[in-house]
C-alpha cells in the first residue's frame, strides 16, 4: 500500500512538473502568436484605408466575409460583399475627392481566429459640408480558411476633438 501511494505521489509530482513546463512554453508562443495576429490585422485595416482613398470599392468589399453584417452612419444594413461594393461605388461617385484616415486603432484579440478592432475615422475633401466628417467604428475580424475577413462592422458619426 505504501509503495502504491509513493508511485501515485511521484506520478502526481512528475505530471504537475510537466504541466508547469508546458504552461511556461505556451506563454511565449501566445505572445508571438498575438504579435503575428496584430501585424496581420494592422496590414488589413491599412489596406482598407488605402482602398478607400484609391476609390477601390471592390478592394474594400474583398476584405469582408461573403456573409457579413455591416452598418454605417446612414443606418442601412449591408449583408454581403456585393452590397458593400455597391455602397462604396455610390459613395465614391457622390464624393470623388473624399479621403479617409483611420486613427486611434485598438485591437482586442479574443482568440487566434477572432479579433475586435475599434478606432476613429476622419474624412476630408467632401463636397457636402454638412456631411459628418468623423466618427468611431468597430469591426470584428474572423480568420476563415487561413484568411482574415470582416464579419461584422459598425461605424457611426461622432465629432472628434483634436
Amino acid at each position: 500500500m505504501k509503495s502504491t501511494l509513493s508511485v501515485v505521489l511521484l506520478l502526481a509530482i512528475f505530471t504537475q512538473s510537466g504541466l508547469t513546463q508546458e504552461a511556461k512554453k505556451e506563454k511565449p508562443n501566445r505572445k508571438e502568436q498575438n504579435k503575428k495576429i496584430t501585424e496581420e490585422v494592422q496590414a488589413l485595416y491599412r489596406q482598407w484605408d488605402a482602398a478607400f482613398n484609391a476609390k477601390d470599392a471592390n478592394g474594400i468589399a474583398n476584405l469582408y466575409n461573403v456573409k457579413t453584417d455591416t452598418m454605417y452612419g446612414d443606418g442601412v444594413r449591408h449583408r454581403s460583399r456585393k452590397e458593400i461594393a455597391k455602397y462604396f461605388r455610390e459613395e465614391f461617385k457622390r464624393e470623388p475627392n473624399a479621403q479617409q484616415k483611420i486613427t486611434e486603432v485598438e485591437l482586442q484579440i479574443l482568440s487566434p481566429r477572432l479579433v475586435v478592432e475599434s478606432g476613429v475615422w476622419q474624412v476630408t475633401g467632401v463636397k457636402d459640408e454638412s456631411a459628418p466628417s468623423s466618427g468611431r467604428y468597430s469591426a470584428i475580424w474572423a480568420k476563415k480558411k487561413g484568411k482574415w475577413q470582416i464579419v461584422h462592422d459598425r461605424a457611426w458619426n461622432a465629432p472628434i476633438e483634436n
